[in-house]
Order: C-alpha cells, then sequence, then structure tokens
C-alpha cells in the first residue's frame, strides 16, 4: 500500500494468498503507518503470474485505541438506575451534584446532563440496552438498562 506514487516507500504491506476460487471472498486487514491528508492510493502487486485475485474493495478506519478508566465502581452510595414505564431513572440521596451521560449499545450518545442533583428521568424512545454513566467528583459508576 503506498501513497502519491507507485513506486513510493510502501505505508503498509498486505500479504494475499490464493483462496480456491474467483467467488470465494475473504477479508483482510492490514496495518499501515499514519497517513494524514488528502492522498492518492496505490496497491502495487508483486510476486506470481497470471490471475492472481480480485480485489472487490478495500477501506481505511480509525485504529483502536486503548481507553483507560480510573476510578471506576458500582459501589458509588446512594444512587439508584432503573427503568419504569419507558424512562430511565437516576436517583441519589447524597447532596452533592452528578453528571449523567446515557449512550445506546453501540455508543451513540443519547443525553448529557451536568450538576443534577436529586434526580435525572430521560424519556426512551428506543427499545434497545443503554449504558448509564453516572460521574460525581471523579468517581464513575456505570449501570446497563435493558428496555425490551
Amino acid at each position: 500500500i503506498r501513497i502519491d506514487d507507485p513506486e513510493s516507500t510502501p505505508v503498509g504491506i498486505c500479504e494475499v494468498s490464493g483462496n480456491g476460487g474467483w467467488q470465494t471472498w475473504v477479508t483482510k486487514t492490514c496495518a499501515i503507518t499514519k497517513v494524514t491528508g488528502k492522498h492518492t492510493v496505490y496497491l502495487k502487486f508483486t510476486g506470481g503470474s497470471g490471475f492472481l485475485f480480485n480485489v472487490n474493495w478495500f477501506e481505511f478506519g480509525n485504529p483502536v485505541t486503548d481507553v483507560k478508566q480510573s476510578a471506576v465502581s458500582k459501589e458509588i452510595s446512594g444512587f439508584k438506575t432503573f427503568l419504569s414505564r419507558g424512562k430511565i431513572t437516576v436517583k441519589s440521596t447524597a447532596k452533592q451534584a452528578f453528571d449523567v451521560s446515557v449512550f445506546t449499545a453501540n455508543g451513540q450518545l443519547v443525553n448529557r446532563s451536568s450538576n443534577l442533583i436529586g434526580s435525572f428521568t430521560l424519556p426512551v424512545k428506543a427499545k434497545g440496552v443503554y449504558v448509564v454513566i453516572i460521574n460525581q467528583n471523579g468517581i464513575i459508576r456505570k449501570d446497563l438498562i435493558s428496555y425490551y
């Protein structure tokens, strides 16, 4: 995998071997060095002869990175998270402010509210699994809510 010139230094190498037929598809994943900006991409094939393989499509994705969590606890006292009548509710007996973030199971932010005291209620429009993250003074509690 090269950029801007078919003879440039490779930014990645993806080894491909025969898979038994023209209609037998295989997905390959290859690492590349970080590249920014807009470039022309060249796929340079070496080795073998004749009809080696077909490329149906290719795509570039963002790298997966580890996320470090600190002070994660399900034991923050004074909080109760529950689902009732299509609403996610977080209740706190503490007098300190807290933040709540609600995400779908695939990571899409549904709602984020800050500096709450007492309770938080969010009507849920779609059935599914929700992740509720409560942050109080940097201490984090995560709860799963299943709505079916």
